[in-house]
This record gives C-alpha cells, sequence and structure tokens, in this order.
C-alpha cells in the first residue's frame, strides 16, 4: 500500500479515514486468505 500523501500527525479526517479503510480492506483479505488455506487443506485431507 502506498500512501500518496504525506503522513501529518493529527492529520486530515480524509487521509484516516483513508487509512482506517485500508486497514480493514488488509484484515479482510487476511481472514479471507487464512480461511481459504483451512477449506483447502480440509478438502485435501478428507
Amino acid at each position: 500500500m502506498v500512501a500518496t500523501k504525506p503522513f501529518v500527525v493529527g492529520g486530515s479526517i480524509e487521509f484516516r479515514m483513508e487509512l482506517a479503510e485500508g486497514l480493514k480492506d488488509f484484515l479482510i483479505h487476511c481472514r479471507l486468505e487464512l480461511y481459504n488455506r483451512i477449506i483447502f487443506r480440509y478438502e485435501v485431507f478428507m
């Protein structure tokens, strides 16, 4: 993830919202990856 704006302490609300959205997407992506791996292993071993 590349930040286009320089980080400012107590920066703009828009920037913080972008950061929060990015973090949320990242966490969701990680969760899906983990879920897919578990499902894959389950299918392979059963």
